[in-house]
């Protein structure tokens, strides 16, 4: 089978699914010249030159332990941060911050008892758009399997993709 035609039956699943939010979204109610407006911001050519939208903190966030429990011989640790995101749109950061609820993100780990001595690879999975519950991409990156290979795995949740 050529390598295109198997790329476009890999890629059926991701279009019925994105097929399906299609349902669920809501009708846009904002104003066409205010959404423009939004739009206009991300035209600039700065960012049409390839700056980016994003700035890194200059330090890491604190992460709080919300618990931990058995995973094979190893250990599931889930920790909460607060996003210190802030919209470089002005146009749009009220809407934004009124999403109180979505401002944390999410780091779940699974880890072997010796990691620090052995010093283990960590794969890290990142849980995007419309993935559900974290079980989920659990599935889909086969935790289970590379924890069995012996690498520890960590899953970025990140704001406004999980818990509310």
């Amino acid at each position: 089978m050529q390598e295109s035609t198997k790329n476009a039956l890999g890629g059926l699943p991701d279009k019925w699914m994105r097929a399906g939010f299609r349902f669920e979204r809501k009708a846009n109610t904002q104003e066409e010249n205010d959404f423009l407006n939004e739009i206009d911001f991300y035209l600039q050519d700065e960012f049409l030159k390839g700056k980016g939208f994003f700035k890194l903190p200059n330090d890491a966030a604190e992460m709080q332990n919300l618990g931990q429990k058995p995973y094979g011989p190893g250990t599931q640790t889930l920790y909460k941060y607060k996003s210190r995101y802030t919209p470089a749109n002005q146009c749009i950061s009220d809407r934004y911050f009124s999403h109180t609820k979505n401002q944390d993100g999410y780091l779940l780990t699974w880890t072997h008892p010796d990691s620090e001595q052995k010093k283990r690879p960590m794969v890290l999975c990142v849980h995007g758009f419309h993935m559900g519950q974290p079980q989920r991409a659990k599935d889909m990156f086969k935790v289970r399997k590379l924890f069995s290979m012996g690498m520890d795995v960590s899953l970025f949740i990140q704001p406004h993709h999980w818990r509310r």
